[in-house]
Order: C-alpha cells, then structure tokens, then sequence
C-alpha cells in the first residue's frame, strides 16, 4: 500500500449489497491517511535516513488513529448516503402523489364528460318526447 520497502496488507470485507463499494472506500480512505499522515510519514522517513523504526506503542497509537478517521470517514459518507436516499424518496413520493392527482383529475374530467354527455342525451330525449307528445296532443299524428 505504501511506497519503498514499508508494506502494510489488509483485508476489507464488505458485507451486503453495497459492501464492496464500502469496502473499497476504507481501503482509499485507509491508504490517503496513511500516505498522508505525520505518523506514518514520520516512520517512512526514520526507516528512509537509518533511524529507528516507532516502538509498537507509537505504531498501535498511528494505526487506532487511522482506523478511527477511516470509521469517521465511512459513517460521514453513509451519513451523506441515508440523506440523499431520504431526498431521493421525497422526490420519489411527490412524483407518485403528482400522478395520483394527474390520474384523479383525469378521472374526474372523464366523468363529467360522460356527465355531460348523459345530460346532453336526456335533453334530447325530453325534446324528442315533448315533440311527439305535442304531436300527439293536437292531433297531427
């Protein structure tokens, strides 16, 4: 993971459906800090110029730091994860209530116009009968 004769090997099992890609994330993450880090730095460069390596207490103290700003890292980005899924819902649901309204008002202008149509044929069947009962009443049949 490091560059010159300092290795370090690690396992990152992910679990679930989306565990490869948390996996993968602590491993960068893992792999920045250690990079990046004064402590792990500071070992590089003692072993680098024939100085001595960190004692196993400084060595534990830089890799708890790292595990402990890797875990802050991927609770950040699960974090940003749950409220981009919560946004992505809301979005989701107001679609889903926008069609439902879309569906009821198409409903609606669906039944008025069959209303209206029903309306337009009664009148046209009272017309029908007024004018044949008019026929009828003055004997013109």
């Amino acid at each position: 993971m490091l560059d010159g004769d300092t290795k370090i090997y690690g396992l990152y099992d992910g679990h679930g459906a989306k565990g490869h890609l948390i996996s993968s994330f602590a491993m960068g993450t893992m792999v920045d800090f250690i990079k990046n880090s004064k402590c792990f730095k500071n070992l590089h460069n003692s072993e680098m110029n024939g100085g001595e390596p960190l004692s196993d207490a400084e060595m534990t103290k830089a890799i708890r730091l790292c595990f402990k700003y890797t875990q802050d890292r991927v609770r950040e980005q699960y974090y940003d994860y749950l409220v981009n899924e919560k946004k992505k819902e809301m979005v989701k649901s107001k679609m889903e209530a926008a069609k439902r309204k879309a569906e009821e008002y198409e409903r609606n202008q669906t039944q008025k116009v069959k209303r209206d149509r029903s309306i337009e044929s009664q009148k046209k069947l009272d017309a029908n009968m007024n004018r044949l009962n008019t026929k009828y009443n003055t004997g013109n049949h």
